[in-house]
């Protein structure tokens, strides 16, 4: 198994540090919050597959994914982490990884602020041709999410004007951007 680096290098994971080996599992356990929430809102998004058992089957594995605890969800969404996990017990020992994974385990504040962060790159997607194709396929829930979205884009936009605030923050800044790609992926064809 290959890691790939930041700075766009491969390396086994063999070959990895042992420092570079740990802030790699502690960097994942730290993200599994918003990995989860975004595989499951992209799963629950999805039109998924057709036919009665594969919806059931499909349902089913978007509900556990909900459920399932984030240690357990790294083991079955992330391909890197079984090869990375052993390695670190073939080094540091099975009790050593074990405590790692204790101290650096995501609580269910991480969980909330993943949700909420999943949601803020909703909003803040302007991508027109992403939200143009997603828009195709709108279920009653994606039309709901986006119009919310853009209740709050123009609740944000009328705040702004009422307050007086000069757009510094990037957030704010993106706002115009975010208005227009939903406006334009909410707009009748």
């Amino acid at each position: 198994m290959v890691w790939k680096t930041k700075d766009g290098r491969d390396v086994p994971v063999a070959q990895l540090g042992d420092e570079h080996l740990q802030n790699i599992l502690r960097m994942l356990l730290r993200r599994s919050p918003m990995m989860r929430e975004a595989q499951a809102l992209g799963m629950a998004l999805s039109t998924g597959p057709s036919g009665e058992m594969a919806r059931d089957a499909f349902d089913m594995e978007v509900e556990r994914l909900e459920r399932v605890d984030l240690v357990t969800f790294l083991r079955d969404y992330t391909p890197h982490w079984r090869a990375l996990l052993e390695e670190a017990e073939r080094r540091f020992g099975p009790d050593a990884v074990a405590l790692l994974i204790e101290r650096h385990k995501p609580t269910r504040r991480d969980e909330l602020t993943a949700s909420a962060a999943v949601l803020g790159l909703l909003k803040s997607a302007a991508d027109e041709e992403t939200l143009r194709g997603r828009a195709q396929c709108l279920t009653d829930l994606e039309a709901e999410l986006l119009g919310a979205l853009a209740a709050l884009v123009a609740a944000e936009d009328r705040f702004m004007k009422e307050s007086g605030l000069l757009p510094v923050d990037p957030i704010i800044e993106a706002l115009p951007a975010a208005r227009t790609a939903i406006e334009k992926a909410m707009a009748p064809r």
